[in-house]
């Protein structure tokens, strides 16, 4: 009898994925509210400088709602509010959750979510460049309709 292990890579591990239909310009969206975020949050020291962050989170919501060909809700409190194509998923984002008091207590927790957002970036940025991950839902369809089918562990 032979024993085989089966790592955690491996597709007959997990029985379902799920995955959410984000268009090019959604996702686009999103990177780069994660990249203010992350830009913003990389220089938090003090609890005057978190609740300054709040607000200059805010600033770059509105200041990104006044592009049309963003998707943001520009009566957004936050990120997570930002991105509405988020908001009625039965899965909470790291941004989501994310709350003022939260961010003072805790530093270790406010790095962890930073470099976890910083990874999903980089992934956001290659299948923004990569044309094999999208595909038209109908003919013709600008490059920014065009859908990938994203894991949810990649949401922000």
């Amino acid at each position: 009898m032979a024993l085989t292990s089966v790592s955690e890579d491996d597709g007959r591990r997990q029985a379902v994925s799920l995955r959410l239909m984000l268009t090019r310009n959604e996702l686009a969206t999103m990177a780069d509210l994660v990249e203010e975020f992350i830009r913003l949050g990389e220089n938090l020291r003090s609890e005057a400088d978190i609740v300054a962050f709040h607000a200059d989170i805010r600033e770059v919501v509105v200041r990104m709602a006044q592009d049309p060909n963003r998707l943001i809700d520009p009566a957004a409190e936050g990120l997570g509010d930002a991105m509405e194509f988020l908001e009625d998923l039965p899965y909470r984002s790291v941004l989501l959750r994310t709350n003022i008091d939260r961010w003072i207590e805790n530093a270790g927790e406010r790095q962890v979510v930073i470099d976890g957002l910083s990874s999903k970036l980089r992934s956001y940025r290659r299948w923004l460049s990569s044309r094999d991950v999208w595909v038209p839902l109908y003919d013709n369809a600008p490059d920014s309709e065009w859908v990938t089918a994203m894991p949810v562990e990649f949401l922000p």
